[in-house]
């Protein structure tokens, strides 16, 4: 390992801006969760209001980040294959009284290099996709 002052250690250490161009799809991820932790409410005062959080599935989790007046988000983690959630007993999932969930973000997004992002039904079985992140709001919430 190089010595932290070596010339050579630091310019092998600087960003390289034009993988911006060569990786868009992980850079518009990188930009897009970025901005969603800055400017939404609930995800911006995650240290205030609180996290709780589940294991869903052998390789599935739901982090449920609690928000002010019921507007809470839903994190919902795949690192493994497709996993269908029916019957769904965790209370982490259950919605709000501002109505039933609603998609507001996925990893599976073709301009983040996904597969798209399966039909989101909230009142039937949820299909999360293989090695896939979802966040949902409540449906009543303006995103």
């Amino acid at each position: 390992m190089a010595p932290p002052h070596d010339p050579a250690a630091f310019m092998r250490s600087k960003l390289d801006l034009s993988e911006r161009e060569r990786n868009a799809h992980v850079y518009a991820l990188h930009r897009d969760l970025l901005r969603l932790r800055r400017e939404d409410a609930v995800f911006r005062l995650q240290a205030d209001m609180g996290i709780d959080g589940a294991v869903i599935g052998d390789e599935a989790l739901v982090l449920r980040f609690f928000g002010t007046d019921q507007d809470d988000r839903l994190l919902l983690i795949n690192l493994g294959r497709d996993v269908v959630l029916l019957p769904m007993p965790e209370p982490l999932l259950a919605p709000t009284i501002r109505g039933p969930w609603r998609l507001f973000w996925s990893s599976e997004e073709p301009r983040y290099g996904g597969n798209g992002t399966p039909p989101f039904t909230p009142n039937a079985s949820w299909r999360l996709a293989a090695h896939s992140a979802i966040v949902l709001i409540p449906d009543g919430q303006v995103g």
